[in-house]
């Protein structure tokens, strides 16, 4: 039963691993036509490219959190309006005529 689980983890593990997309593939082709060190720095560069992208998401993410848990109160405000302005236009405007236009 253990191994089971224990060789289900590990291929769970290594399709997860598979690099995708076009950084996955220029570290395949690095490893390829070159050697298993160029892949390795490849793939460290592309490492180290999404850890800077997820250090400024999670900031950014930490901003406008703040922002909005500052401004609650606006925000509320004006997307409610906005939902009451699109609601009333699309219940004033005569759709029937439009249908038999198209149709």
């Amino acid at each position: 039963m253990w191994f089971e689980i224990l060789c289900t983890g590990i291929i769970i593990g290594f399709t997860a691993s598979i690099p995708l997309g076009p950084v996955g593939v220029i570290c395949i082709q690095k490893t390829l036509s070159k050697s298993h060190k160029c892949g390795i720095v490849a793939g460290l560069g592309a490492a180290s490219a999404d850890l800077i992208f997820a250090v400024i998401a999670s900031f950014f993410l930490g901003v406008v959190g703040a922002f909005i848990n500052d401004n609650i109160f606006y925000l509320k405000l004006i997307g409610g309006t906005i939902i009451i302005i699109v609601g009333l236009r699309i219940f004033l405007r005569n759709t029937v005529v439009q249908i038999k236009k198209y149709g």
